[in-house]
């Protein structure tokens, strides 16, 4: 697998690649470390970014290799990390148009979380990069260290369970991972849980530690925020979309609110731009 770590040299960042480091040990899998610059796009501009370039490309790759060194001295390894440079008028756009030419599996970045889930992310690099990437997007919060995964939390819609769900048991069985499918459903929902529905689960997904929850609350980021302390998860699991009659009818996109998740990391699937 080949993961590429988006980074600015912060703390957060570093979290990042340190998880990504030991995701890579279990998964066999390569890194690349991508440091992007913005620059505008007038002539003007450009024209002074050319001059500047070079100098400021020598200078990431420093910064660069002082970085690397320092997390595989943390994390006690020798794996070989590549790191490059990409710039443009965009961050997500650059590092999504870079993950799909060069066939990376997952972009895994970190970001500075908030206490709660109504809070602000400070800064909206992860949010975005959900928004546009093509690749799946593993958000690390800034204080996540890294365990092997043992229960993994797919919240789902139910919409297009099929096809997700067997995306998810595949990356559950690495790690013999138990997976939590959580619904959550309006509290006025005279919807009862079809007793029968976790044997077919475990039927489509060809896995067996499937776990299913039907719970009913209005808030469905406090609901999840809940599940996932009360069982004490490693990992949370979602499907990004255009808002549809699910996230609409609670105002917000359910999955970008979780992006600011400060308990465990958030792996997103992008539907609306996998092709």
């Amino acid at each position: 697998m080949k993961l590429l770590v988006p980074t600015d040299f912060s703390k957060p960042s570093k979290t990042a690649l340190l998880y990504a480091v030991h995701m890579a040990k279990k998964l066999q899998g390569e890194i690349t470390v991508l440091w992007f610059n913005s620059i505008q796009s007038t002539k003007q501009t450009l024209s002074k970014w050319k001059k500047l370039e070079a100098e400021m490309v020598a200078i990431a790759q420093e910064d660069a290799q002082q970085f690397v060194k320092e997390v595989l001295a943390e994390a006690k390894s020798k794996m070989a990390i590549d790191y490059h440079f990409t710039s443009g008028p965009s961050f997500a756009d650059s590092v999504d148009a870079y993950a799909v030419k060069n066939d990376f599996d997952m972009i895994v970045m970190g970001t500075k979380g908030a206490t709660g889930l109504k809070k602000v992310l400070i800064g909206s690099h992860a949010a975005s990069m959900i928004d546009h990437s093509r690749v799946p997007v593993l958000v690390i919060p800034e204080k996540a260290v890294f365990k092997p995964w043992k229960k993994m939390v797919y919240a789902s819609s139910l919409y297009e369970l099929d096809q997700e769900i067997k995306t998810i048991a595949m990356l559950a069985s690495i790690y013999d991972a138990t997976l939590h499918v959580l619904h959550i459903s309006p509290s006025a929902s005279k919807a009862k849980a079809d007793k029968n529905f976790l044997p077919e689960l475990i039927k489509i997904a060809a896995y067996q530690k499937i776990v299913y929850q039907d719970i009913k609350d209005d808030n469905i980021s406090k609901a999840i925020d809940t599940y996932i302390l009360d069982t004490k998860a490693d990992m949370l699991v979602m499907f990004t979309h255009k808002l549809d009659m699910y996230e609409k009818l609670f105002g917000k996109s359910v999955t970008r609110q979780l992006a600011l998740h400060a308990h465990v990391p958030l792996l997103t699937f992008n539907k609306t731009l996998l092709i």
